[in-house]
């Protein structure tokens, strides 16, 4: 079995709405688009919380790159 993963609370920064802003910018733009505009407070949320997450999983199982 591999190593156990132990619960690490997580306090994430990105509000329900500022996801659901991100989602919609992509969903409404078209599907040969190479940029999409979403709003700057709501990527900066999403890409802190993605780094929090994976600085969690680098200190429960390491090895990740």
């Amino acid at each position: 079995m591999g190593p156990a993963l132990i619960a690490k609370k997580l306090t994430l920064e990105c509000s329900h709405d500022d996801f659901h802003a991100v989602h919609a910018a992509l969903d409404g733009a078209r599907k040969s688009a190479q940029a999409v505009k979403v709003p700057r407070a709501a990527l900066a949320a999403l890409l802190r919380d993605h780094g929090q997450m994976i600085a969690a999983f680098k200190d429960q199982i390491g090895g990740i790159t």
